[in-house]
């Protein structure tokens, strides 16, 4: 065979013999982003439109966009103000928070019109957009906490009656779950340990004050009609404080100045001295603080909505300011306030680690 003729023949097979099978591969890149909340009209800051114009209750919202939660915050009568946070959700026809169910909404402008969830067109709230709103963190006083005394394990307590102080040591009246009974203590503050007791008249809960200057300590039982009592120190034996019976006690304090003494019940302030008989010195109507006591220059202390406010009440009743304590956003002050005077110490809850302890602050 012709050489040439040869080669042209074997040429296909020389190329298919020298060709080699080719692999490609592909790669996925996983990129992660963060989340981010669909843009909706309710998102921002707003102001509720009072229907009444005698309503003088200034209430504000703060939907977040970025954390996903809302804020109200709500100025009361008299002052008195009130903080919540809420999960908010919603889309472009629907919003849902301040604990409510989903309701059409509507932004015309700078108004969002909140609908009834039942009633279809009836308006349930209208708001405006506003720029200057207060700052969530800044709608209570933060106290500051010069101490935390944890109350010891084993013991109960009551949240909403008054205690005594006595330097770094506080009168309290704890239940001791060992033995079944309650009892009066002095608990000192610096180490958290019981250094002293005596049992309760008549058992049950017990409001206290301790007056330092004449080693008193006053204490009235928490519920039923009965005349306050005072003895000297924690071991003295009891005599009448008060002449005549007041119901259901909830504090007593002094005014170190002038002497008199004030006790808190029901919605009522009652003010006499040693021995003598209490009066109604005034009473509240509406929304108002509990767990008053006297603190100093005619102002009292009490709590509202987990805060301690600090109010007069004369001429009228008025708040000065509220405060919250610091250490997370869900802490609590409760009802139980003593002062005498210069310190402050409050019965409080940390709703992160769950544990009741009294607080030593300043306002």
């Amino acid at each position: 065979m012709n050489t040439r003729l040869l080669f042209v023949a074997l040429l296909p097979l020389l190329i298919l013999g020298g060709c080699t099978k080719e692999t490609t591969e592909t790669k996925t890149t996983t990129v992660t982003k963060p989340y981010v909340a669909p843009t909706f009209p309710f998102w921002g800051t707003w102001k509720v439109i009072n229907e009444d114009p005698m309503d003088t209750f200034k209430t504000y919202y703060v939907f977040d966009q970025n954390a996903l939660y809302g804020v109200r915050m709500e100025e009361e009568e008299f002052g008195l103000r009130d903080l919540d946070y809420d999960i908010v959700k919603g889309d472009a026809l629907l919003i849902k928070y301040d604990g409510d169910s989903y309701r059409p909404y509507e932004v015309l402008g700078d108004t969002m019109i909140v609908y009834d969830d039942n009633t279809p067109g009836e308006i349930e709230e209208r708001m405006v957009r506003v720029a200057n709103a207060p700052n969530p963190d800044d709608w209570y006083k933060k106290l500051t906490v010069l101490r935390k005394t944890m109350i010891p394990d084993n013991y109960g307590s009551n949240n909403n009656v008054s205690f005594g102080i006595d330097g770094d040591f506080l009168y309290v009246n704890l239940y001791n779950s060992n033995i079944g009974n309650y009892k009066f203590y002095k608990l000192n503050t610096i180490n958290g340990s019981l250094v002293d007791s005596a049992n309760v008249p008549g058992g049950n809960w017990h409001a206290l004050h301790f007056k330092a200057s004449a080693n008193k300590l006053y204490n009235t039982r928490y519920s039923g009609t009965i005349n306050m009592q005072q003895r000297t120190g924690l071991m003295g034996v009891n005599s009448n404080l008060s002449s005549n019976a007041i119901n259901s006690v909830r504090t007593i304090s002094t005014n170190g100045s002038s002497g008199t003494v004030y006790a808190f019940a029901g919605n009522t302030f009652y003010s006499g001295s040693e021995g003598g008989n209490f009066s109604s010195l005034y009473s509240f109507t509406g929304q108002y603080p509990r767990g008053n006591v006297y603190y100093k220059s005619d102002q009292f202390l009490g709590e509202y909505n987990n805060t301690l406010v600090l109010f007069e009440i004369s001429p009228a009743f008025k708040v000065i300011r509220q405060y919250s304590l610091p250490e997370s956003r869900d802490s609590r002050v409760y009802e139980s306030i003593s002062t005498n005077g210069s310190d402050i110490w409050v019965m409080g809850r940390d709703e992160v680690t769950g544990d009741y302890a009294y607080f030593k602050v300043t306002l």
